[in-house]
């Protein structure tokens, strides 16, 4: 159970309350009117869906290049466990570890070339 003090008037309280969200309200409304006019003006709705279209194309660049960010460190992970596991099989026979090597060269060339096609999409 809630108690008050003794001069709490709960009336006098919600009237304060109703008031202040309705000034509150008026602010806003004041503080974003100038720009609720701009957007009728055609010009400036114009340049804002041109600014919207870029921003939409943007993110969706980011959200594919993510995606192949997100594939290339996968097919890493798998070709680094698969030498992994062959490294711990531990067989001496001079193909074997050709293969081995042959393998950890081609993560290593991934790795190189995926750093230079990062390099130039951001430059």
């Amino acid at each position: 159970m809630v108690t008050y003090p003794e001069d709490f008037d709960k009336g006098k309280w919600l009237n304060s309350l109703k008031q202040i969200k309705k000034d509150l309200l008026i602010e806003d409304r004041d503080r974003y009117r100038p720009l609720l006019r701009l957007k009728k003006d055609a010009e400036i709705q114009e340049f804002v869906e041109e600014v919207e279209k870029v921003d939409k194309k943007n993110e969706v660049g980011l959200m594919r290049e993510k995606g192949v960010i997100k594939t290339f460190i996968e097919k890493q992970k798998q070709d680094v466990d698969c030498a992994r596991s062959m490294i711990f099989q531990c067989k001496t026979e001079a193909q074997y570890l050709d293969r081995i090597q042959s393998k950890c060269q081609m993560i290593e060339q991934n790795l190189k070339n995926f750093k230079l096609k990062s390099r130039a999409t951001y430059n």
